[in-house]
């Protein structure tokens, strides 16, 4: 019974720490590209585009 609650989920555990440690030594590059690429894309919508239209809508 023992078994079974405490070493599997530690076995489980250790080996999906394994390979998202793999995962991201090798996907670390694309995923902060995607995220600073989404970042760029909300900071424009919400910071630069607005004072672009209201400049537009003022003329």
């Amino acid at each position: 019974m023992l078994f079974f609650f405490i070493i599997i989920p530690l076995t489980i555990s250790i080996l999906l720490a394994m390979v998202l440690f793999a995962a991201l030594r090798v996907l670390w590059k694309p995923i902060l590209v995607v995220i600073l690429v989404l970042w760029a894309i909300g900071y424009y919508k919400h910071e630069v585009a607005p004072h672009y239209h209201n400049a537009a809508t003022e003329l």
